[in-house]
């Protein structure tokens, strides 16, 4: 991609410096950052919302909770992180919260100057993305985790088998495998095996300090699971869940928020699947639940508050994701979301 990134503006809102503080979301084609950038607009109507997406305003489901929104290139995109500290520099927000995998480790090996960007070091992202080395790092640790190995190594244990792309996070592309033959055409370098473990499946929401000291781990049941992405969840409190979040990030230390997947075993307890270095979807129910992670690293960028010892969540809180539609007007060359189009 070419030339100054394409920018939209939905509000009147003047270019910086902005009235008030401004948070700058990623990636707001995913229910992550428009879960975000409708936490800002409901609990805090002072943040100017800024967002960024690889697809046109008219193609992102979120560009219509933004003050401010720009497409650059996709994350992997060698033009992607000039294209943003372009951004940051015409914008200057108060912090950076990316949300694709790719961008925070963009981000993570080269970072912004000038503002606070959420990213974890570069050797978690890059150990996190790797399932098989991901795995093995954590099993050299003593940390319990699902044996793994990748599709070109004859698997030691029996079928049934759960297969998955080695990198990248979610679960796009995993499926069980009930023989030996089905797996033949992903015995490749580039998928990994493990045993599939039949067992309740949780996720575990992180938040750490800049320093990359953890204060907060809400769990929360994946209690219907569709395309990867929990649609309804639970909060719920484990000791031993908390124990292990301590004992991962001190592994692999995180910045800002984060989350990893586990799966408690009938027979060995909790085993972690995978850890996400970045915000994950289902944020707003940490949200719900008393840790308000969105808000405190806006509040943590701007010097206003320090992260406390440690932010307790409450139980028993569920949430459920619902669809929701956008609707739009053809304004000259250009698709504007409606004013009564906006979800409220």
């Amino acid at each position: 991609m070419s030339g100054p990134p394409a920018c939209y503006a939905r509000h009147d809102v003047a270019h910086p410096p902005f009235a008030g503080p401004a948070v700058l979301v990623t990636a707001c084609g995913t229910s992550n950052s428009r879960g975000a950038l409708a936490i800002l607009r409901r609990h805090r109507p002072d943040v100017v919302r800024l967002g960024v997406n690889s697809l046109p305003a008219a193609r992102t489901s979120a560009a219509s909770l933004c003050h401010r929104f720009a497409t650059v290139p996709e994350g992997r995109d060698p033009g992607y992180r000039a294209a943003l500290g372009a951004l940051v520099e015409r914008w200057r927000p108060a912090c950076v919260i990316p949300v694709h995998d790719a961008e925070v480790e963009a981000l993570a090996a080269d970072p912004l100057p000038e503002t606070v960007q959420w990213t974890p070091p570069l050797e978690t992202v890059r150990i996190a993305r790797d399932k098989a080395r991901f795995a093995r790092h954590l099993e050299a640790a003593g940390l319990p985790v699902i044996p793994t190995v990748t599709g070109d190594q004859e698997a030691p244990w029996p079928t049934p088998w759960f297969v998955k792309p080695r990198v990248g996070n979610g679960t796009r592309g995993a499926r069980r495998i009930d023989s030996p033959a089905e797996a033949e055409q992903l015995r490749r370098a580039d998928h990994v095996l493990q045993p599939f473990v039949e067992g309740e499946e949780a996720t575990v929401d992180l938040l750490a300090g800049e320093d990359g000291r953890l204060v907060a781990a809400v769990c929360r049941w994946r209690r219907e699971v569709r395309a990867g992405i929990s649609v309804v969840s639970e909060t719920f409190y484990d000791s031993d869940l908390r124990e292990l979040a301590l004992r991962l990030t001190d592994l692999l230390p995180v910045r800002g928020a984060a989350n990893f997947q586990a799966i408690r075993d009938p027979t060995a307890g909790w085993r972690i699947v995978e850890l996400n270095p970045r915000l994950g979807s289902g944020h707003p129910l940490a949200h719900a639940a008393g840790v308000p992670i969105v808000e405190l690293l806006l509040d943590w960028s701007m010097g206003t508050s320090e992260p406390a010892r440690w932010y307790d969540h409450r139980p028993s809180v569920r949430m459920s994701r619902h669809q929701e539609e956008l609707f739009l007007e053809r304004r000259g060359e250009a698709w504007v979301p409606r004013g009564d189009g906006v979800p409220h």
